[in-house]
């Protein structure tokens, strides 16, 4: 079983390589606590999903992953503003 397992890995195509790629990123993102972290793995393998989707000629999975990329983009966006503000989110506002 293991030879045989061997040689199907060493038989992949670039295809293959790349989808399982994906999902190994996918599925460790999802392992991590901190949200940046998770968002930054996610997105990341968002990328190599549409690069799967490309290679494979598959508009749900370009569609989905790009949409989701894109929702990763908008949430680092919104919380890590690139100009700092001139009162802290964690500062009390003066009463």
């Amino acid at each position: 079983i293991c030879r045989r397992i061997i040689l199907q890995f060493l038989q992949m195509t670039l295809t293959e390589i790349i989808g399982w790629m994906a999902t190994a990123l996918t599925m460790a993102s999802f392992l991590t606590h901190k949200m940046l972290l998770l968002r930054v793995m996610n997105f990341t393998a968002c990328l190599i999903w549409v690069g799967y989707g490309i290679m494979t000629v598959s508009y749900p999975v370009i569609v989905t992953n790009a949409l989701i990329a894109c929702i990763h983009l908008y949430w680092y966006i919104k919380n890590y503003p690139s100009q700092p503000s001139e009162q802290s989110s964690h500062s009390k506002p003066n009463q």
